[in-house]
């Protein structure tokens, strides 16, 4: 092996390890390496252990709804849906019972999360429609994600309240060139969902051999600045027919190269999914794969059906094969540390707030506390999740709960957060972390480094004889429960 790429490759890796910012010239010189040589293999090593460090070596697996199918007049040159390619001629749309069932057998499996994906002008309404009907009838602890058209922040938003929790959108590879959108109007609906209450995952998308180093980092250097859940690394999956096809696919070796820069170029800062499953990508650091069910667009069928290169029980042994962990919906393995399970005695807490001094053993005396863990108050999904709790007090009043927040900053500042967004409810300070070390809720995963380590945002609630009735936990920080699915979760609860 080359010393100079060996240290090249173990120095990138240290910055990785700490969370630092690997620089472009670096990045570029990893994808400079010919795919599937032994230094390609080292940096595929280095990189799995970056993963290891960010997910404690869990992979998760998603599936990705395919909800329908339709000639598309935007006539991508990667897309079989393209009107003027002639593959699909026909409109197909799976119906609700469908998209219930496969949602269902998705989250019985135990896969972390559901994936909605449209096509382009698919109706808005119609989908969050869907996201409320999947949270009514099929209870959980799974992510789901829209993949959908273009998107204000307030339609990021209606998603939001319609239980998504996440949204894929991208900005693609040769935008504008090899599709008809004005990279702008991806710009924007990427800047919307960065301003709503929605997680983000993005791609590197879809790369084909005629991709340059230069552009996938540009992609990278984009990506960078932004605060994402994850980065999707797709390689392009060719259908006869359409343009694109003259190209060759990248290979396999070349996939998971991309797969380790992006991992190391990410750090802990962001997950890294792959698509299509290919195995070697778990060796070279994704610790997400997804199982597509219904219409792809990289297929040329006329109508729904299943779509998968991998089945939810392959899927889930590649994992195992690979010397990972499989992370499970209920209690998802990526972020799990807690022992505590409903039905324990919950650790006391006693502490400064802002009504003078709180003692959890007292307030049960008078009911139910349902206890808030949340990240810092600067954040704008905190100060707007908690004005969404606000506006619920009377139902936390009815149902005789107290609702207290808690998280590791002062007294006097979270009396100035009270204060600007009118607050009704009580603030535990807990500077120290002993509380949110006792109750093991602190953040092990997010965009800022400096947020590692502090305060996640979960409930607990508590009830009278101080033993936990229910629990909800963020994966990520700016994870959040619509407040209606919460409180149903704890009419549910309650009635156990």
């Amino acid at each position: 092996m080359d010393a100079e790429i060996k240290l090249l490759i173990d120095n990138a890796k240290s910055t990785a390890l700490s969370n630092g910012m690997v620089d472009r010239s670096t990045l570029k010189k990893l994808l400079e390496l010919k795919p599937g040589s032994e230094e390609c293999e080292y940096l595929g090593k280095a990189s799995r252990e970056v993963m290891i460090k960010h997910t404690g070596g869990y992979v998760r697996i998603g599936s990705s709804i395919g909800v329908d199918i339709a000639p598309c007049p935007m006539n991508c040159q990667f897309c079989s849906l393209g009107e003027e390619w002639g593959l699909v001629t026909e409109t197909h749309i799976l119906t609700d019972d469908q998209i219930l069932s496969l949602a269902k057998s998705v989250v019985d499996k135990g896969f972390t999360q559901i994936t909605l994906r449209t096509t382009e002008y698919f109706s808005h309404q119609k989908l969050c429609q869907l996201g409320r009907k999947i949270r009514a009838a099929i209870p959980g602890d799974y992510m789901l994600t829209a993949n959908t058209g273009e998107v204000t922040t307030k339609m990021a938003d209606e998603l939001f309240y319609s239980g998504f929790t996440g949204m894929y959108h991208t900005l693609r590879l040769r935008e504008g060139i090899d599709t008809p959108f004005d990279p702008q109007t991806r710009i924007d609906s990427i800047n919307s969902i960065q301003d709503s209450k929605l997680m983000h995952t993005v791609g590197i998308e879809p790369i084909g051999s005629e991709h340059t180093d230069d552009e996938i980092l540009d992609m990278i250097e984009y990506f960078r600045n932004l605060d994402l859940v994850s980065v999707c690394i797709m390689k392009r999956v060719n259908v006869a027919g359409t343009p694109l096809s003259r190209y060759a696919e990248i290979s396999d070796d070349r996939f998971a190269q991309i797969v380790a820069v992006a991992r190391i170029a990410g750090g802990l800062r962001w997950g890294v999914a792959t698509h299509p499953v290919i195995p070697k990508t778990l060796e070279y650091g994704a610790d997400h794969i997804t199982v597509e069910t219904g219409a792809n667009p990289r297929d040329d069928l006329q109508q729904i059906e299943c779509w998968e290169p991998y089945n939810h029980q392959e899927a889930m042994k590649l994992i195992i094969d690979s010397g990972l962990k499989l992370g499970q919906a209920s209690r998802d393995g990526l972020y799990e540390r807690t022992s505590l399970k409903t039905g324990d005695s919950v650790p006391k807490i006693r502490s400064e707030s802002t009504h003078g001094r709180f003692d959890l053993s007292e307030r049960i005396r008078n009911g139910p506390v349902m206890l808030y863990f949340y990240p810092q108050e600067y954040r704008h999904i905190s100060q707007e999740y908690e004005k969404d709790l606000n506006r619920h007090f009377d139902d936390f009043v009815k149902r005789n709960i107290a609702l207290v927040c808690i998280n590791d900053e002062s007294v006097e500042s979270h009396k100035t957060l009270v204060k600007n967004i009118d607050s009704r409810y009580e603030h535990i300070s807990d500077t120290d972390m002993k509380i949110a070390k006792d109750y093991e809720s602190y953040i092990i995963r997010d965009s800022s480094e400096d947020s590692i380590g502090k305060t996640n945002r979960e409930l607990f609630l508590i009830d009278t004889d101080a033993k936990l009735k229910y629990h909800w936990r963020a994966r990520l920080a700016d994870e959040t429960i619509p407040v209606d699915c919460l409180i149903s979760q704890i009419d549910e609860a309650l009635r156990l």
